[in-house]
């Protein structure tokens, strides 16, 4: 097994939020260094189609099939959530604040934190006042 992993995220996106909780509470025998590398997922939007099927265009069948889909993985792995599990454009400010860090504990911290801020407080991760 790895003893480390780069870790690509954007924090507005629920399958970042599940999969590292998700991952986090695994027991291991040794520890896994995390590499944390913010991306912004809204920003790749409109090159050669790429973009998320919940935000863009109107199509509520595959909405509604990721929505349950996404329920359930949090259910599984007892992961917490409060807001809806849908992809909303908050990643711009808050996903270039976190590239902007030198530190990876840093980085860690902070992206914890506003996982826990958008997924479990429901707070805005576009707002200053929040960030």
């Amino acid at each position: 097994m790895a003893d480390e992993i780069e870790y690509y995220y954007d924090v507005a996106c629920p399958f970042s939020y599940i999969a590292i909780s998700a991952f986090r509470s695994v027991p291991r025998k040794k520890p896994i260094r995390i590499q944390w590398k913010p991306v912004y997922f809204e920003s790749n939007e409109g090159r050669a189609g790429v973009g998320s099927p919940i935000v863009q265009g109107d199509c509520s069948a595959k909405k509604k099939w990721m929505q349950q889909d996404l329920l359930m993985l949090c259910e599984r792995y007892n992961v917490p959530i409060k807001r809806a599990p849908v992809y909303a454009n908050q990643g711009g400010i808050s996903q270039k604040l976190l590239a902007s860090l030198d530190d990876n504990k840093d980085r860690e911290d902070l992206t914890l934190a506003m996982f826990s801020r958008y997924w479990i407080q429901q707070a805005d991760i576009q707002s200053l006042t929040v960030l």
